[in-house]
């Protein structure tokens, strides 16, 4: 069995505080490497690697701030055809996540909105970035199919606190980043939050088409799409 001190070190980090006499750091390690064992590949299974993150420094533990791609992210990113913008999407997605660390000004959310929350956020800047004339200077084709990278990253598992959004909304963020470029190339990071905000009250009444929802929806949830241009973002439709 393969070394696990790294394991061990990381399990600390995340779940520390967690553990007790009955279930100890190491019992953990050891039902995690049980697991990977019974895998086809064991170790080589890229769903084990096909993750990225963002880590904050830990100077009492010695940990420096990062980013982190798993090769098994590279593996899926391939096997449909965008193996090109997928890295360049996961960099800038994970480094916007080290400006909202270094911006962060203690406002807390509920749990099930946290998550959610910051990774929209992140796909949102992440996809105005690509698309500046003076950033990622993408072209259109390009942005589409940033689209459905961050689509393809989505998920619906709703009652996790971990949830960080479903593949549409996802989508629908790089969309609404991408068309803020298209409108002002210039926008100052916190006009690029506040915008954000607003356009987050209303994200789970969007639909597939990045469009709110007509039934129920107020007038001001359709003058906001109209402020924001969601109409406008058709054209980078995936």
């Amino acid at each position: 069995m393969p070394d696990r001190s790294n394991l061990i070190q990381t399990l600390e980090v995340m779940f520390g505080s967690q553990y007790t006499d009955e279930y100890t750091v190491y019992d953990h390690a050891t039902d995690i490497q049980d697991l990977i064992e019974g895998l086809p590949g064991k170790y080589e299974y890229p769903l084990l690697t096909f993750n990225a993150f963002a880590t904050k420094a830990k100077e009492e533990m010695g940990i420096e701030s990062s980013i982190i791609i798993g090769e098994g992210y590279f593996t899926f990113q391939e096997s449909i055809g965008l193996s090109s913008e997928g890295p360049e999407y996961a960099m800038t997605h994970e480094y916007t996540h080290h400006i909202q660390f270094a911006l962060d000004n203690g406002e807390k959310y509920e749990p099930s909105q946290h998550a959610k929350r910051e990774e929209l956020a992140a796909d949102t800047l992440a996809a105005y970035f690509l698309a500046y004339d003076d950033g990622g200077r993408m072209s259109a084709i390009k942005i589409s199919n940033i689209h459905a990278i961050s689509y393809s990253v989505g998920d619906c598992s709703f009652n996790d606190d971990g949830h960080h959004g479903t593949p549409s909304q996802r989508g629908c963020a790089t969309k609404f980043g991408a068309s803020l470029s298209e409108q002002d190339d210039d926008l100052e990071l916190i006009d690029l939050q506040n915008r954000f905000n607003r356009w987050y009250e209303n994200v789970d009444d969007l639909n597939d088409l990045c469009q709110y929802s007509i039934s129920g929806a107020s007038t001001s949830l359709l003058d906001r799409s109209l402020i924001f241009g969601m109409a406008f973002v058709g054209m980078f439709a995936f």
